[in-house]
């Protein structure tokens, strides 16, 4: 992100955070939240960690969701979160939508206790745009957030490489695990 595209409030009280549990944590935020693996050259000692997600959002301008999802997780980003973020707040997830409780994410932007959204993920997948339709400081993508050029370019190379190898009777170099589903 250009950060002069998209300049923050005058009085810069607050900054971009993220919640990355996991994964690579991008050089250009100054508070973080959450652990992962840092690139070469990525200078930790430099980053301002949060004690936790609503320290991080009470602090933050803008509050990125790149974490894993599972169980422990699912709705983290609740009604306190979303409040201390605040009124001038944007909360985006690229996420997972069970990350998000979409239902106090929607109370929260109706309400204006939350300045806005950009959400490419959701719970569940695809959403009811009906839910969404009335709030003007919201943006839905439909799931492309990683939808790079080089991301579709490697997606088209991995489905090439995996029905060549099963056409020609090869092991698969990406299987997919089967999936046992039990029926009642």
């Amino acid at each position: 992100m250009n950060p002069q595209a998209a300049p923050l409030p005058a009085e810069g009280r607050r900054h971009l955070a993220a919640v990355a549990q996991d994964g690579h944590l991008p050089g250009a935020l100054r508070r973080l939240h959450g652990g992962g693996q840092v690139p070469d050259g990525f200078d930790l000692e430099a980053v301002d960690r949060a004690d936790d997600v609503a320290a991080l959002a009470r602090d933050s301008d803008i509050l990125l969701v790149a974490a894993r999802a599972d169980e422990r997780n699912r709705g983290m980003i609740d009604a306190a979160i979303l409040d201390a973020l605040g009124p001038d707040g944007l909360l985006v997830n690229v996420a997972r939508g069970q990350l998000v409780d979409e239902s106090a994410l929607i109370a929260a932007l109706r309400s204006g206790r939350l300045g806005g959204a950009a959400l490419d993920v959701f719970d569940p997948e695809p959403t009811d745009p009906a839910r969404w339709a009335d709030l003007p400081n919201v943006v839905l993508t439909p799931h492309t957030g990683g939808a790079t050029h080089e991301a579709v370019g490697r997606m088209a190379e991995t489905l090439m490489a995996n029905l060549a190898a099963h056409f020609a009777g090869l092991p698969l170099p990406s299987p997919v695990a089967e999936m046992i589903l039990e029926r009642g």
